[in-house]
């Protein structure tokens, strides 16, 4: 999805030597954050700030599995800081990433 590759043409080795949408949006001047909650980033955050989501020493929404929603806290934070700059922010979920998604809601949801 952020690659300037189609699948055929990918390969492991490409992206660390070409830029992709992320980077393009930072040299325009876009603040760019990618939270995490999933696998990771597959080296596209690579040159971006990334915060991961996926253990309780960030994400207090774990019980045993960390929740999506752990990636909104202080979140506001990071927009405050930026009230004049165009932000960008991706948030990474696990959410239906998975074969048993109802596992991964809270219960009573």
């Amino acid at each position: 999805m952020f690659s300037c590759f189609g699948r055929a043409q990918y390969n492991d080795g490409k992206d660390l030597s070409t830029e992709n949408l992320l980077d393009v949006l930072v040299h325009a001047g876009i603040r760019t954050l990618w939270r995490d909650n999933n696998s990771d980033s597959k080296e596209v955050a690579l040159r971006v700030p990334y915060e991961d989501f996926k253990t309780s020493e960030k994400n207090v929404h774990c019980d045993p599995e960390c929740r999506d929603i752990g990636m909104l806290d202080n979140l506001q934070t990071f927009i405050d800081q930026h009230p004049t700059r165009d932000i960008l922010i991706v948030l990474h979920q696990m959410g239906n990433h998975r074969p048993a998604y109802l596992q991964a809601l809270p219960q009573g949801i």
